[in-house]
C-alpha cells in the first residue's frame, strides 16, 4: 500500500485503507487555528440626544413654593429636568424665568418675593449646567383668576420663542 490516502479512504490500488493513525505533527498542524488579529477596541458613539419634547418631557417647568418662603422645594431639581434637557439639546435656545405672586398684601413685598424665588430657580438651572447667558429673567407677574393659592407661589421656566 502507498502512503498517500485518498479522501474516500482508499489506497492507490483502490482497496480500502486501514484506519489512519495521525502522527503528533499532523495532529498539531490540524489544531493550529488561523491567526486572529488583535481585537480592536469597539468604537461606540453616544446615542443621539432625543428632542426632549418628542420624548414626552416638557421644556416648561413649574416650581411651587411655600407661602412667604424663598426656599426651593425638595423636588425642585427634578421639576427642572425637562427644561435642562431642552436647553442641552438646543444649544441656541434661551429659557425665560418668571416669578408669580398674588394681589393680596403689599405689592412691593410680593414682587420682591417672586423675584427672589425666580433667582433661586435661576441658580438651580445654572447648577444643573445651563449657562447663565441663556437664562432670561422676566419681571414678576401677578396671578389673576383661579382659586388655587399655590399658582400664586410659583416660578415658571419656559423656552423663549
Amino acid at each position: 500500500p502507498t502512503a498517500a490516502v485518498i479522501a474516500a479512504g482508499a489506497d492507490a490500488a483502490g482497496k480500502a485503507a486501514a484506519p489512519m493513525v495521525e502522527s503528533a505533527a499532523a495532529k498539531a498542524a490540524a489544531d493550529v487555528k488561523p491567526a486572529v488579529p488583535a481585537a480592536t477596541p469597539a468604537v461606540t458613539t453616544a446615542p443621539a440626544q432625543a428632542d426632549p419634547l418628542a420624548a414626552g418631557q416638557r421644556a416648561q417647568a413649574k416650581i411651587y413654593f411655600e407661602s412667604g418662603s424663598i426656599a426651593a422645594p425638595s423636588e425642585a431639581a427634578k421639576l427642572i429636568e425637562g427644561a435642562v434637557a431642552y436647553a442641552r439639546s438646543k444649544p441656541e435656545s434661551k429659557l425665560a424665568i418668571s416669578g408669580y405672586h398674588d394681589k393680596t398684601g403689599s405689592p412691593e413685598k410680593n414682587a420682591e418675593l417672586a423675584k427672589n424665588r425666580a433667582k433661586i430657580v435661576k441658580d438651580l438651572l445654572i447648577s444643573a449646567g445651563v449657562p447663565e447667558e441663556r437664562l432670561v429673567m422676566q419681571k414678576p407677574q401677578e396671578t389673576t383668576g383661579g382659586g388655587d393659592d399655590r399658582e400664586a407661589r410659583r416660578v415658571e421656566v419656559n423656552p423663549v420663542q
